[in-house]
Formats: structure tokens, C-alpha cells, sequence
């Protein structure tokens, strides 16, 4: 039976635009002044846009579940295929904190206690006691508040963010109130020399990120050939519009030296609230969205890239202990792990001179653990490309083959480029030993996590070669 192409091109780009606009980003870019429109255009078209069609063909040539890990298994076999599921996986050991952060510096506006927000000993602690609470009730299962998480999430983000543009907006061009940032042509244009501004650039490549999810579904695209390039380059239009318009209007309300990256968002519905005479309970308003949605959404978030990796990669890599599923059909032990490893991450981070500072590394480390499977999906496509050229690809990233692979490694310098300028400290850091520790944190997190997951691999392989594991188990 012919299977039934049901996906349009405005159903594919929505589908993109949920999964890649997230409103604390806008605050991490406002921070960087005018200068952030330009690197959103440069993140939206040298990043998003070769990744999307470079999933896109893979989608369609290899239609298998485990997204990247199916197609990296395609061009280097089981251990590269486990190696992405492992980064993947790892990546949210980072992401975790970070949005959490966020999160608990928008709860101390719900307290009506901002100052709260700059404080890491409040900080921190808050934030492990919701990622464990939320574990252990992710121990349960599922089942229950799924909806709730779901429409949580929605309300969250795009409520705050069309109340954030029309009133940002409103303020400046109907209330004539002064613009805070300057705007001309040389502020613009960021300056490169800066550390600031260089380190900026890859986290705006990750909340570009995110786009292999729709690619699964472009065998399923009507007139994929046609529609699928289109619905990208809008999607990426209307993404980058969403989140340079959400920049600027925090960047009308307040210079780039006060817009903290974890307390920006709400600093400017405060603002706002002020300067249109709203209220205090405006604040408190958004700032409850915000942090609805983020504890609905983690319910979900902490669950599912745990049961990817052990549902994805064969038994044996991991010991029996950690893949091992209770009567909720939940790996316990391994998302008690995983927040093992948050909390080891979140105590480190007492170290840091400040909760943007927190923030700030937990966002370039999430950035750079992020970008590291988006390598090897890249080489992977160049590598299939090389080598099963009269695989059937019913979409093509491009019909011309020169092209196709140009997209490909436009794609893989934006990543060694997001990455390489993640190891320039912001201005945050400002003693030696504070950028040390920066140094230390982002070079050693990065290389001991990859070490780790080749670790557990070559640990499988000995197993296999002795005989303990059958090599073919599933």
C-alpha cells in the first residue's frame, strides 16, 4: 500500500519553528548589543539552514528510527552511530542546568524577590532540588501530565514572547520612549575583537540546533524536492525574525552592558511593567509562564534522551544495572545518573563569580557538547555521498552533487568555528584564575565526555572478543 504523504509545507515549517524557538535565547543575544542581528542572520544561514537540508536528504535516504544515530551507523557502523547517541545524551548533562537556571531566576520574580536572581547560593540549591524532584517523579513514569507539560511549554514560550515584541515595540514607536542601545551602521556589525561578542556566535549556532527532528519526516513531505528547500529558508526566516525582533526590543529597553544572560527576560517585562505603568503583577505573571512551562517541559525532557541512548545503541555497552528497566518500564538507575552528573555539574559552578556567569559557561558548554554530533553528521553525509552515491535519496540537500557537498562542509566549518570560539572567555571572567577555570571546565568537559563514551565502547568491544557478549545481541 502506497503510504500517504500528509506533511505540507506550512505544516513542515511550524514544525520547525516549535522546535527550534526558545525565548531565553533572546536574552543571551541582547546582551551582545545591535551587533546580535548579524550573528542570528549568520547562525540562521550558515548553520541551520546546511543542517536542515543535509538531515533532509539523510531522512529520506535512510528512513530508520535513532535520527543521527541511524545515519552516522550508515557511513562508520555501530560504534560512530553509539558514539553520537552518547554526545547527544551528554549534551543534556549541560542543558539541564542551564535551563534550569533560567527557570529558577524567573521563580524569584514569581516570589517578588529579583535580587534573589544574582544570588548562586540560592541559585543552585533550587536547582538541584527540581531536577531531583523531577526525577524521582520521572521514576513513575510518564503517563500522567503529559498533556500538561505539552501545552505548559506552548504557553510559556510564545505567550511572553508576542507580550515581549508588541509592548517592546509599543514602548519605542507608540509611547516614544528613548531607545537604550545605540543602532548605526558600525554597532551593527559586531566587533570580532572582542571575546565577548566571538564567543556569542556558537551559542546562537545551538539555539539554531535542532532540525534533525523535522528532517525524519521528509519522505513524508508532499513534493519533497520542491517543498522541502522552501519551508527551510522560511522557517529559517521566520525564526530569526522571531528572535532578532524578541533581541531588539530588549535591546530598546536596556543597554547590553545591564541584560544579564540568565535574568535578561525578565529584567525587561520588569521594565516594561514600569515604564507603562502595568504593575507588579504583570511580572509576576510572566514570570510564573515561564516557569510553568519550564517544569512541565523538563518532566518530558528528562525522560526521553535517557531511554534513547539505551533503547538505541546493542546491550552489553552499558552495564546490566544502568539499562535495566523497573515495572514503570523506566531506566532508574539511569536517570539517577544523570542527575548525578547535573548535580556534579551545578556544584562546579559554585566556583563561578556570578550567577550570569554560571549561565553563561552552562550555555557554551551545552553549545559546544551540542555541536559535537553535528560533526559527525556532516562527515557522514560527505561520507555516503563518496561512497553509496546510487543510494535512492528521494530528496537531495542539492541535485548538483559539487553543491550538495559545499552545503555539507559549510556546515561542518560552522561547527569547528562555534566551537573553537566557545574557548574565548566572556567579560564576565575577569581575574586569571576565573579564566582559567573557564578553560579548564570547557576544554576538559568537552574532552573528557568523548574520552568517556570511547571508553565504554572499547570496554563493550573487549567483552565481545572474549565472548562474554554475543556481538549480534540487539
Amino acid at each position: 500500500m502506497k503510504k500517504t504523504k500528509s506533511i505540507g509545507f506550512w505544516d513542515l515549517v511550524l514544525m520547525n519553528v516549535a522546535a527550534l524557538f526558545g525565548l531565553r535565547w533572546m536574552a543571551v543575544a541582547a546582551g551582545y548589543g545591535a551587533g546580535s542581528i548579524f550573528m542570528w542572520l549568520l547562525a540562521a544561514f550558515l548553520f541551520f539552514v546546511p543542517s536542515a537540508l543535509v538531515a533532509a536528504e539523510l531522512a529520506s535516504a535512510y528512513p530508520h528510527e535513532g535520527g543521527m544515530f541511524a545515519w552516522v551507523k550508515e557511513a562508520y557502523g555501530e560504534k560512530w552511530g553509539y558514539i553520537v547517541c552518547w554526545l547527544n545524551w551528554t549534551a543534556k548533562i549541560f542543558w539541564y542546568p542551564g535551563y534550569l537556571t533560567f527557570i529558577t531566576v524567573s521563580s524569584a520574580f514569581v516570589l517578588g524577590r529579583p535580587e534573589l536572581a544574582d544570588n548562586k547560593f540560592f541559585v543552585i540549591p533550587v536547582v538541584l532540588g527540581v531536577f531531583w524532584f523531577i526525577t524521582t517523579v520521572n521514576l513513575k513514569g510518564m503517563k500522567t501530565g503529559k498533556w500538561f507539560s505539552n501545552f505548559g511549554a506552548l504557553l510559556g514560550s510564545i505567550i511572553p514572547a508576542v507580550l515581549l515584541i508588541g509592548l517592546g515595540l509599543a514602548s519605542v514607536f507608540v509611547f516614544k520612549k528613548p531607545v537604550a542601545t545605540e543602532y548605526n551602521l558600525s554597532t551593527l556589525i559586531p566587533d570580532f575583537g572582542q571575546g565577548s561578542n566571538i564567543a556569542a556566535l556558537s551559542a546562537l549556532m545551538f539555539a539554531m540546533a535542532g532540525v534533525e527532528v523535522t528532517a525524519a519526516f521528509a519522505t513524508d513531505v508532499k513534493d519533497a524536492q520542491r517543498v522541502f528547500p522552501k519551508a527551510i529558508f522560511t522557517s529559517a526566516f521566520i525564526v530569526a525574525g522571531l528572535y532578532i525582533l524578541g533581541t531588539v526590543c530588549i535591546t530598546f529597553m536596556m543597554t547590553p552592558d545591564k541584560i544579564g544572560s540568565a535574568s535578561g527576560i525578565m529584567d525587561t517585562f520588569k521594565l516594561i511593567a514600569q515604564t507603562l505603568g502595568i504593575g507588579e503583577w504583570f511580572v509576576r505573571v510572566i514570570a510564573f509562564l515561564i516557569v510553568i512551562s519550564g517544569f512541565g517541559a523538563l518532566s518530558v525532557y528528562v525522560m526521553s534522551p535517557t531511554k534513547m541512548l539505551f533503547a538505541s545503541v546493542k546491550n552489553g555497552i552499558f552495564p546490566d544495572f544502568l539499562t535495566k528497566s523497573n515495572k514503570h518500564n523506566v531506566p532508574q538507575n539511569g536517570l539517577i545518573v544523570q542527575a548525578i552528573g547535573v548535580s556534579i555539574v551545578m556544584l562546579l559552578m559554585i566556583l563561578m563569580p556570578s550567577v550570569n556567569a554560571i549561565y553563561s559557561i552552562l550555555v557554551t558548554m551545552t553549545a559546544i557538547t551540542s555541536l559535537l554530533p553535528y560533526l559527525l553528521l556532516f562527515t557522514a553525509f560527505l561520507s555516503l555521498r563518496k561512497n553509496r552515491p546510487n543510494d535512492k535519496r528521494p530528496f537531495k540537500a542539492a541535485r548538483n552533487s559539487k553543491v550538495a557537498k559545499s552545503i555539507a562542509i559549510v556546515g561542518l566549518l560552522c561547527c569547528f568555528l562555534g566551537m573553537g570560539l566557545s574557548l574565548i572567555p566572556s567579560d564576565e571572567y575577569k581575574t586569571l584564575m576565573q579564566k582559567v577555570i573557564y578553560e579548564v571546565e570547557i576544554i576538559g568537559g568537552g574532552f573528557f565526555i568523548s574520552w568517556l563514551g570511547f571508553v565504554i565502547w572499547n570496554r563493550y568491544e573487549k567483552k565481545v572478543k572474549s565472548g562474554k557478549i554475543d556481538n549480534k545481541s540487539a
